[in-house]
């Protein structure tokens, strides 16, 4: 089994020259060594080195095949960021929002660089979900950073069709500079990580930034912290480490990528190299009966997204299929292989919170909500926010378990009244919704993204692990 090492950096450091020559060191360095990294540039911070004249680092970074490029934000953490100047908005509004602020960053990158934009990575932690919309028209198929906004036990994940590396907690490391044997430590870290992964194929995501090879602080902090806006023309340079530091952090980071590098069964890959390990396996299928009676059976009861064999469906997937089968019986077909189509579903735009109590409900008046729901989802690719069953109005959750119950009773020969309570989307726990996710110093104070984990939620309708099919 094998252990594939995703290491990326953040390239954000616009205001201190003397990054400029830590990252040309970097790139140098993993040249030298033959090691694979995906790089998620900051537009300013291209815009600066284009500024400056280091075209050493833009060509190294243009020329070289080890080197993927992804996107880190227009100007990082000038203020609104992501988070801020979404927050108050819808899904629609909001992905068009994004792609109104970033696309001079977005374009000013993929042109410098004249290479695919294969990742997106949110600066700090003004995470939003509906920038997967916009990396659907971007044309970005991953999305790469650290958080605890959303994830799946540690592991890679698809989110509004999106592969996602994020909130990998136990399954991301790096060297913490400010503890004792720092090196020793994070290599201890590393060989616990691959120890856990001895009896699976897995991903281990390692990251840094360029700056922490010239700054003793962050450039952001001491020019945006608690929503300040500090003017261009007043902008600081955060304090550069003593040289010998500098000089410890550089040999220590070059021991630690070279340990890596020789560990039995470990192999640094580009984001672009995890696509080809990590493939959505679901889309464009056919699924038997005996498949659509083994999600009617778990939606019955828990409405979350499922596993076939070695294909996991989404919830928003699962439902599509129950529909799909129900509006063909509804037209006197019995479906014994049900399509799966290709493109991606998204979950609601807002919250309906159905009914309370319990409600009977018709097996007709299901089959003609399904009539109308396969050809919604078929043209608008969301789910709906409510679905209206003989003049009864449930939320999207549960009319999920009305089609599984009301699939298991027509596959059984019954025809009865099918019984419908409150019920939620379970993978909607796949959410953190503390305070504490919101936690970044560049934030105005106080700042806590509710709308933002409203939306995130309500597209917990298309999460789903990802996983390795090496072979």
């Amino acid at each position: 089994m094998s252990s594939f090492v995703l290491l990326w950096f953040d390239v954000e450091d616009y205001i201190t020259p003397q990054s400029d020559d830590a990252l040309l060191w970097l790139l140098r360095s993993l040249s030298e060594m033959g090691v694979p990294a995906t790089l998620k540039f900051v537009g300013e911070r291209v815009r600066a080195l284009q500024n400056r004249g280091r075209e050493d680092v833009l060509s190294l970074v243009r020329q070289c095949e080890l080197f993927d490029v992804g996107y880190h934000t227009d100007m990082h953490s000038l203020h609104p960021t992501v988070a801020e100047y979404l927050e108050g908005l819808g899904w629609d509004d909001g992905v068009a929002e994004f792609e109104r602020r970033e696309r001079d960053g977005f374009d000013c990158i993929r042109e410098t660089f004249g290479k695919p934009v294969i990742c997106y990575g949110q600066p700090g932690a003004s995470w939003a979900p509906q920038v997967y919309g916009a990396l659907h028209r971007l044309g970005v198929p991953i999305y790469l950073d650290e958080g605890g906004h959303v994830g799946i036990d540690g592991t890679p994940f698809w989110y509004c069709g999106i592969l996602t590396i994020y909130r990998m907690r136990r399954n991301c490391t790096r060297i913490n500079w400010g503890e004792q044997n720092r090196l020793q430590a994070a290599i201890e870290r590393f060989e616990q990580l691959r120890g856990m992964m001895a009896d699976k194929d897995g991903v281990i995501s390692i990251y840094f930034h360029e700056c922490e090879f010239s700054t003793a602080e962050f450039w952001d902090g001491v020019n945006f912290a608690n929503g300040i806006n500090t003017p261009r023309e007043n902008w600081r340079m955060p304090k550069l480490l003593d040289p010998d530091e500098a000089k410890r952090r550089m040999d220590e980071f070059r021991s630690y990528i070279a340990h890596i590098k020789g560990a039995e069964g470990c192999k640094f890959i580009r984001g672009s190299e995890l696509l080809e390990l990590i493939r959505d396996e679901a889309p464009g299928r056919q699924y038997s009966l005996d498949d659509l009676t083994d999600i009617a059976k778990a939606f019955s009861e828990c409405v979350s997204f499922q596993r076939l064999g070695r294909v996991w469906l989404s919830a928003a997937e699962c439902l599509f299929l129950l529909v799909r089968w129900l509006n063909a019986y509804c037209r006197g077909k019995f479906l014994r292989e049900i399509e799966l189509p290709l493109s991606a579903f998204f979950g609601p735009k807002r919250r309906y919170r159905g009914i309370i109590g319990q409600v009977r409900l018709s097996c007709e008046g299901i089959l003609k909500a399904c009539q109308r729901l396969e050809e919604h989802m078929l043209t608008d690719r969301f789910i709906p926010s409510d679905v209206e069953v003989n003049g009864v109005t449930l939320s999207p959750a549960q009319f999920a378990v009305a089609c599984a119950r009301c699939v298991l009773q027509l596959l059984s020969n019954h025809t009865k009244t099918i019984e419908v309570s409150e019920t939620m989307l379970q993978s909607e726990k796949c959410v953190d919704d503390s305070p504490a996710v919101w936690r970044w110093i560049i934030f105005p104070p106080g700042f806590y993204g509710r709308n933002i984990t409203e939306l995130a939620k309500l597209q917990c309708w298309t999460i789903k692990p990802a996983e390795i099919h090496a072979g």
